[in-house]
């Protein structure tokens, strides 16, 4: 693993998960998952809250972009320009929400790192000076759930929570009106939906049964948050 990954991502982290654990009753380690992620999640909410504007913004253009493709369809070079000038006029930017993804991408590692490897491994090494190991860590979440071992149930809560965050955050393409069918790119994106929606939700209910249980607790919980908080925005937009 990388030096730079390790001490800029995975470290901090695993202090983060220690410190957790020493203030929480009965050091429930089910429970300091559930808060150090969600601490994360909070402090990379900025980033979260422009992606999802982004997808809002290219979701709203979605019947614009159908009438430039349905009147200039022939004329590529017509629809290329009237398409940059809708994005122009909608503040669109096409890779304004690649970005905070980008971003957000090795602190998710980081923290899957943690608790998929370093948490099992109990690693003192991975502690700074200020931090002392917890003499005990309860892996039995609430006193039902042991984490060290698969976990059905929290791959399926996993696994439907990524669902539902993936349909509201995928932009249906609707039919061309002038000619009753999807174009080959309507029909490409279509099909990038649905696998999207469908598969890649199954993906991550099977990784996280099969690694452990507390892999599934951070991915339930990790899409949970996502799932709430999208919903959330999208609300507040439509208030303004």
């Amino acid at each position: 693993m990388s030096e730079i990954f390790m001490e800029g991502f995975v470290r901090p982290f695993y202090n983060a998960l220690i410190l957790i654990l020493a203030a929480v009753p009965g050091a429930d380690l089910g429970i300091a998952v559930i808060i150090l992620t969600i601490l994360v999640k909070v402090l990379i909410l900025p980033l979260s809250k422009k992606a999802i504007e982004s997808q809002i913004k290219m979701r709203e253009v979605q019947p614009d972009l159908k009438k430039i493709q349905e009147k200039y369809g022939k004329n590529k070079e017509e629809v290329y320009k009237r398409t940059m000038a809708l994005y122009k006029e909608k503040g669109v930017h096409l890779f304004s929400g690649c970005l905070p993804l980008l971003v957000q991408t090795p602190i998710v590692m980081g923290l899957y790192f943690v608790f998929y490897r370093e948490v099992a491994a109990n690693n003192p090494a991975l502690l700074y000076s200020f931090v002392h190991a917890t003499a005990t860590i309860d892996p039995v979440f609430l006193g039902l759930i042991d984490l060290t071992n698969k976990s059905i149930i929290l791959a399926v809560v996993a696994a439907v929570a990524q669902f539902f965050h993936t349909k509201i955050s995928l932009p249906s393409p609707a039919l061309t009106q002038s000619e009753g069918k999807l174009s080959f790119s309507e029909e490409f994106t279509r099909s990038m939906n649905v696998q999207m929606k469908y598969v890649f939700p199954i993906i991550v209910g099977v990784i996280a049964y099969v690694v452990s249980g507390i892999v599934a607790l951070y991915f339930a919980t990790s899409n949970l948050f996502s799932l709430f908080y999208e919903l959330w925005v999208r609300r507040s937009k439509k208030s303004v």
